[in-house]
């Protein structure tokens, strides 16, 4: 069993999932404002509970996500868990080539909606 600290956040709203970029009228790709939005919440309510230094500067990661929605509707698991990931890039951890363990899981029917994160380091 691995000691080290966990860092747990939890980030209020309806997640996002990562989308897929956007080809724009011009031939220009772009990442739709909501996934951008998302991106900057779950950066911002880190920055805000553990403050600016990156705890996992290099080393193997764990994390757990437990994801919370309200109806029966939701994105697929992947594509949530991507978001996070990026989201934390330099943030939570230097490269999100890092995370070597995840657990994830969607609760449906949730009286409120959000996601749960704990990460802590691990063996690799």
């Amino acid at each position: 069993m691995n000691d080290s600290p966990v860092y747990k956040l939890w980030v209020g709203g309806r997640p996002r999932p990562k989308a897929r970029p956007r080809k724009g009228k011009h031939g220009n790709f772009y990442t739709p404002k909501q996934t951008k939005e998302w991106e900057a919440l779950v950066a911002w309510k880190w920055r805000e509970q553990h403050g600016a230094d990156v705890p996992f500067k290099n080393g193997p990661v764990s994390l757990k996500a437990v994801f919370y929605y309200a109806d029966r509707r939701a994105p697929d698991t992947d594509n949530l868990v991507k978001l996070i990931c990026d989201s934390l890039n330099g943030i939570a951890w230097n490269d999100d080539r890092q995370v070597v363990e995840i657990y994830a899981r969607k609760i449906l029917g949730a009286e409120v909606e959000g996601v749960d994160l704990e990460i802590r380091a691990c063996d690799s």
